[in-house]
């Protein structure tokens, strides 16, 4: 990955400028292993709850944060025992209160690969899951696992049409009401896009 020149500059004048925010990120275009860009990511600035985090509505990338360190030291530090560790952190800090935000302008560069970890998919099902217990006394809980269902059936998609199915349905089963989310239903249309494009 790639970070871009101005980003620490910029992001350091925000938060110097918005005391309130504890976390600073900004978009990132998508590279290939040659790094050339294979998608651009040209969001709106806007900041996230903690409910945004949990139900994987959110827009936080990794490699453009910038966090506060004494919001980092409040909430403890990284969780060792939770290996999707960003997710984990974003948790922490929404739910104590901090403010995350996302900047509008282009600060990283993400490559993929075939070895990333998010291509890493039972790994990163099961420790979202492991993560979302942490808050199993939130009354949202069963929402967060469907949309952790949810979630890995969109990354499965391109891969598997029959396992994001599963994956779909499984959110479903637990959450119902999740057939009415914006993010459910999009995931749902390219199903059907892909289907017809290139039926089994």
């Amino acid at each position: 990955d790639q970070i871009l020149p101005s980003k620490v500059e910029e992001q350091v004048r925000y938060l110097e400028s918005n005391p309130n925010c504890a976390a600073v990120f900004a978009n990132a275009d998508l590279i290939d292993a040659k790094g050339w860009i294979t998608k651009r990511s040209p969001r709106p600035a806007r900041d996230y709850s903690f409910e945004d985090v949990f139900y994987h509505q959110h827009y936080l990338p990794a490699l453009t944060q910038l966090i506060r360190r004494q919001h980092l030291t409040a909430v403890g530090g990284y969780n060792p025992e939770h290996r999707i560790e960003d997710w984990s952190m974003w948790l922490a800090l929404t739910r104590s209160g901090a403010e995350c935000h996302c900047l509008a302008a282009v600060h990283g560069l993400y490559r993929q690969h075939p070895m990333n970890m998010s291509k890493q998919f039972g790994f990163m099902h099961k420790e979202r899951l492991n993560i979302a217990e942490t808050y199993r006394n939130h009354p949202g809980y069963k929402r967060a696992v469907a949309e952790c269902y949810r979630r890995s059936a969109d990354e499965l998609l391109p891969f598997s049409r029959r396992a994001a199915c599963r994956y779909y349905i499984g959110a479903v089963r637990i959450a119902p009401a999740i057939v009415f989310s914006r993010s459910f239903l999009n995931g749902v249309v390219k199903l059907i896009k892909l289907s017809v494009k290139n039926p089994l």
